[in-house]
């Protein structure tokens, strides 16, 4: 009986089989581990944006109190020119501090400045001979301990017996 010293080719192809399986499992593994490490980068960051757009709702929601709070103070509207405090505009205003504001620790400041007198708006009821309107302008900022910063302008008017 005569053995051969060849392999037979079945064998041969056998063995290229199973180092290709080792080649395809390794990439597969590669791209699997790149998909995971970018969705946890994206979740990392859209958390981060999360909580930016949750600050900066905070900051808002707490310059809107402010301005709330000093339209509840009719003290705070003063008909004169001279009304400066230290925070508020060199020129004119009075302030308002809100401190620790909600379960967020928030702070706001809003200045109150007496702008001019004009005639009542028409349609008001109010005599243009017996009434004047006196402007203000409000500026609240809202802060929260983050350091999100929101800026509010409004504008009222009081109408007064008589005029400026």
């Amino acid at each position: 009986m005569i053995m051969s010293t060849y392999p037979s080719k079945q064998s041969v192809s056998a063995q290229h089989q199973q180092g290709a399986v080792l080649i395809v499992a390794l990439v597969l593994l590669t791209v699997l581990t790149f998909i995971a490490v970018t969705a946890l980068n994206t979740s990392s960051m859209e958390e981060k944006m999360a909580g930016n757009t949750q600050e900066s709702h905070r900051s808002f929601q707490t310059a809107e109190t402010g301005l709330a709070n000093t339209f509840a103070d009719s003290g705070l509207f003063v008909l004169t020119e001279d009304a400066g405090l230290a925070g508020c505009a060199a020129d004119a205003g009075t302030q308002l501090n809100l401190n620790d504001i909600g379960d967020y620790s928030a702070d706001g400041v809003v200045c109150t400045t007496f702008i001019m007198w004009t005639q009542p708006p028409r349609g008001s009821g109010y005599s243009a001979t017996s009434f004047s309107a006196a402007h203000f302008e409000m500026v609240s900022t809202g802060t929260t301990d983050s350091q999100a910063t929101t800026i509010l302008n409004a504008g009222a008017f009081q109408i007064a017996p008589g005029g400026g």
